[in-house]
Formats: C-alpha cells, sequence, structure tokens
C-alpha cells in the first residue's frame, strides 16, 4: 500500500542559531500551521545550531516512517554533507525509514515569494514596486562562491524577467560582491527593497544588512546618499513558506511510493 501523509512524520530541518531565537522563529511558526492542518501523524523541527539538533531526531519520536524537508534556501553543504551525516540518511537506526525531500529554496516558486515581500514592503512605505529597485542578499560563502549563490542569482534572473521593478540585483553576506558594492552598481537614485534571501530575519536579514549598508542595526527604512531605501523581512517568513514546504514534501512522498512499487514488482 503506498504511504499517504498520515503514516509520515514530517520534519523540517533549518539551520537555527546557537544565540538568536530569531532564526528559528518563522519555522516554529511554520510547523505550527502544518500541525493545525493535521496532514501528517506529527509534525517535528530540528537544527544544526540549536536544540532540538539534527542527530536528536531518532530521539524525538519513536515513527518508523518519516520525512524530513530542509527549510533552507538552496542545496548546498548543510543539505549535501551536514544533514546526510548527522541523520545517518546512508544507514539510519534499524526500523527506521528516512526520506529526505529536496530543499525549499531550489523551487521555482520561492522567486514569487521574493517579490511578494518586495511588494508588500513597497505598500508599507507608499512607493510604487515599479519605481523601485530590488536587490536581492543571499548569505553565500567564500568556500564555495560559484555554488552557493547559484540559487540566489537563479531566482533574481527568474524575477528580471518579469519585469516588475527597475533593476534586480544580487549580493551577498559572505562572498562577493558584498552588500555595499552590490548596491553601489544600482543605478539610478530611486528607491531600493532589499529582500533578504533567508529564511529568517535574525541577525542576518535585520541586522547585517543594515549594517553592511552603514545604517543601525535593526533599521528598516533609511536614505543612503539620497536614495531611499528600504528593508524587507527575510523571504522565508512569508506565511506562504508552508506551502513550498508541503509542495517539497509531497513531491518527496510520491518519489518513494514509486520507488516502493519498482521495488516491490
Amino acid at each position: 500500500m503506498p504511504m499517504t501523509p498520515n503514516d509520515i512524520t514530517l520534519v523540517l530541518a533549518a539551520h537555527g542559531a546557537t544565540d538568536d531565537p530569531r532564526c528559528a522563529a518563522p519555522v516554529e511558526r511554520h510547523a505550527e500551521v502544518i500541525r493545525a492542518m493535521h496532514l501528517y501523524r506529527e509534525v517535528l523541527s530540528v537544527y544544526w545550531k540549536q536544540p532540538p539538533h539534527f542527530s536528536d531526531l531518532y530521539d524525538l519520536t519513536p515513527a518508523r516512517d518519516l520525512l524530513l524537508v530542509p527549510v533552507m534556501t538552496a542545496s548546498g553543504y548543510y543539505t549535501n554533507v551536514v544533514l546526510p551525516r548527522e541523520l545517518k540518511v546512508d544507514h539510519p537506526p534499524a526500523n527506521r525509514n528516512l526520506r529526505v525531500a529536496a530543499p525549499i529554496g531550489e523551487l521555482d516558486a520561492m522567486a514569487d515569494l521574493v517579490v511578494e515581500q518586495a511588494v508588500l514592503t513597497a505598500a508599507d512605505a507608499g512607493v510604487e514596486v515599479g519605481d523601485t529597485h530590488l536587490l536581492l542578499i543571499g548569505h553565500g560563502t567564500p568556500r564555495d562562491p560559484v555554488r552557493s549563490g547559484a540559487t540566489t542569482y537563479r531566482h533574481a534572473d527568474s524575477i528580471r524577467q518579469r519585469q516588475v521593478f527597475r533593476s534586480v540585483n544580487a549580493g551577498f553576506l559572505e562572498q562577493d560582491p558584498t552588500v555595499a558594492d552590490a548596491f553601489a552598481e544600482i543605478p539610478g537614485s530611486e528607491p531600493v527593497i532589499l529582500v533578504p534571501y533567508l529564511i529568517a530575519s535574525g541577525g542576518h536579514g535585520a541586522d547585517d544588512i543594515p549594517s553592511d549598508l552603514g545604517v543601525a542595526p535593526g533599521t528598516r527604512t533609511a536614505t543612503i546618499g539620497k536614495r531611499p531605501v528600504f528593508f524587507a523581512d527575510a523571504v522565508g517568513e512569508h506565511p506562504r513558506t508552508v506551502h513550498l514546504i508541503l509542495n517539497c514534501a509531497e513531491h518527496a512522498l510520491a518519489r518513494a511510493n514509486q520507488a516502493d512499487r519498482r521495488n516491490a514488482g
């Protein structure tokens, strides 16, 4: 018999932070929303940098069948190395079946949420979206700048083709182009909306990005030079992130059922 969501424990896996509860807050909100839908047997969340940790998963539930969705912005070091290692994906404990979905950040629909965060920010600021520039800020890493920036660039390209904004640019917290350098490349003097391509605003989105532009941490509206600048919430804060999580879970479950049918045949 094919598995249904009611047979499965859904697990949201995110980065988290050792000293900033803001980083886990949106993931916990999304988990609670999904829990209230009563689609899955249970809904859990685990983190790399805070408890409950990835490695705690099998102690959190006796469930046989688990489906894990990385609530992360891209497929990279944490999804490809850390998660498989910490969760023993290749050799799970006896009588445990763990299936891992694609990270939500790889979905094309993530670009929709970026646009919506920018539109909401423009509306709050009382500016026309078509009169603004969008600056998408990814995390990035100097260890692997090509692959780490690829998803951010892909979504930026997708949004650029929609011709919603005057221009669409990308910058990064920990690789080139930096936030300041990417900002400096934006033409004209029209307003700029910065959207953190992150799961949670947290320290990076709410504090580091404004600081990189020389304004106070936590700033939501600033004037840099003569240009108005508006700081949006991280893309993963958007309530419709829940739908992306469920989409990834649904596709992973369908693949698992197909594989089981092939093996049974």
